[in-house]
């Protein structure tokens, strides 16, 4: 079922806006309306480029910038080589360490990497 702006189940109730929602529709509509007519709508939220996979893995061990680690991807068995374009990740410590990675072609970098001193 259908619910009003204040959050209520509309039963075949007429919507009410309150003044602050209106205008603020209504602002959106202005935008819209006022570029060309054949852009896409506005968006809410920054996609990666079509075909961008960015996955969270676990490495171990401590991560040289410029250096490559094979990192395991989080909740599967399955691992890829990354390469580390920042900085030093991870620790000299046992244990795994989270990682951020993206694919980028056929290739695999580290887009953030947990940092243990």
């Amino acid at each position: 079922m259908a619910a009003k702006p204040d959050g209520k189940n509309n039963r075949n109730e007429r919507v009410t806006f309150t003044r602050k929602s209106a205008e603020r529709i209504a602002k959106v509509v202005r935008t819209v309306e006022s570029g060309p007519r054949g852009q896409a709508g506005p968006t809410f939220s920054v996609r990666p480029a079509e075909g961008t996979l960015v996955l969270m893995g676990t490495f171990t061990g401590s991560w040289s910038k410029d250096s490559a680690r094979v990192v395991t991807i989080r909740g599967t068995t399955h691992t890829v080589t990354a390469q580390n374009v920042f900085g030093v990740a991870g620790s000299t410590t046992s244990g795994d360490w989270d990682t951020c990675i993206v694919q980028q072609g056929t290739a695999w970098f580290a887009i953030q990497a947990e940092c243990v001193t």
